[in-house]
């Protein structure tokens, strides 16, 4: 059996693109969320960012068993602001869910509002070191990755929109390669 994707049918997509900084120094999985999958600014098209580590001879987002928020490669790793622009929004988060238990603690989040309109939404932040109304530049100290609000495992949650319609997420090449450089320079 052939499945056919019907991409006539757009309405639900994100037509503009982001292009973002990487919110840290390290390697990374991303898993984006499919367009109908959540309807909230922020989260629709949005993408999970999880950093992960080498064991052994492979990568993967924990360093044995998954089984703690401690064993995870980036929980508490700094965040970084992937993009300049004026902090819009702060939700200090008052706990950590247990691993595989959601909405334990309320979401840690910011959102950066760029010079171009767009709103990009940062969750399960801890440490939020931003107030409303500071201007971030691209890669400074934003907070740690946590795992709070609707989060089973610690990862960053990263969201855009502008006009009340979704911007989909797309990490810079560049970036990435100067992260990488400095990530790999480290190990």
């Amino acid at each position: 059996m052939t499945t056919t994707l019907n991409i006539e049918n757009s309405a639900h997509w994100a037509t503009e693109v982001i292009r973002i900084g990487q919110p840290t120094i390290s390697r990374f999985s991303a898993i984006y969320h499919p367009p109908s999958e959540m309807e909230f600014l922020g989260d629709r098209d949005g993408v999970d960012y999880m950093p992960i580590g080498k064991v052994e001879k492979r990568f993967q987002t924990f360093r044995t068993t998954g089984a703690t928020n401690d064993d995870y490669f980036g929980y508490g790793m700094e965040a970084l602001a992937p993009v300049a622009g004026l902090v819009t929004e702060v939700n200090h988060p008052t706990g950590v869910n247990p691993i595989g238990t959601m909405n334990a603690s309320p979401v840690g989040l910011l959102e950066i509002k760029t010079k171009e309109g767009v709103n990009l939404l940062i969750a399960h932040l801890d440490n939020i070191n931003v107030k409303v109304g500071d201007e971030v530049p691209v890669g400074s100290v934003i907070g740690t990755i946590s795992n709070n609000g609707f989060s089973r495992v610690p990862h960053l949650h990263i969201g855009a929109y502008k006009n009340g319609e979704p911007v989909l997420v797309e990490f810079c090449r560049i970036s990435m390669d100067n992260a990488f450089k400095i990530y790999t320079k480290n190990e």
